[in-house]
């Protein structure tokens, strides 16, 4: 539930962003996350390098990406997971809304989880998949 807190206080604009990865755990109570990854659009991109967030590359799955750095959070413009790559437009337009934050969904994170296949992304399924159970989703 904190990262609702953590996202509410970096004050973007909706419709133009969405909460990636691990934070719909946390703000759903399934588990906390370490950090906030964003996938923005590239106006925003922009508009936050402009406010000084820390500009830098990372390498993720092999793949060289951008990305912007402020506290615990981290914005991307594009995301990939195997061989899909997300339309960031489409993926902001289907978040599930909670507090107001848009988040990437359930059923979208275990879909990438899957393709990942690392160690941590089985036990999220896991944890995922029961607390879906408990509610007779």
């Amino acid at each position: 539930m904190r990262s609702i807190q953590e996202v509410k206080k970096l004050d973007l604009p909706i419709g133009a962003y969405v909460v990636i990865g691990s934070g719909i755990m946390s703000a759903l109570g399934i588990r906390e996350s370490e950090d906030i990854d964003l996938l923005v659009t590239p106006g925003l991109f922009e508009d936050l390098k402009k406010r000084g967030w820390n500009y830098g590359d990372v390498v993720i799955d092999g793949r060289q990406r951008e990305k912007l750095a402020f506290g615990r959070a981290e914005a991307y413009k594009d995301l990939w997971y195997g061989n899909e790559r997300v339309d960031a437009a489409d993926l902001i337009a289907r978040a599930e809304m909670i507090e107001d934050i848009p988040f990437q969904p359930l059923e979208e994170l275990v879909k990438m989880k899957r393709a990942m296949d690392r160690e941590k992304d089985r036990r999220d399924i896991e944890s995922i998949m029961n607390y879906l159970a408990e509610r007779g989703a």
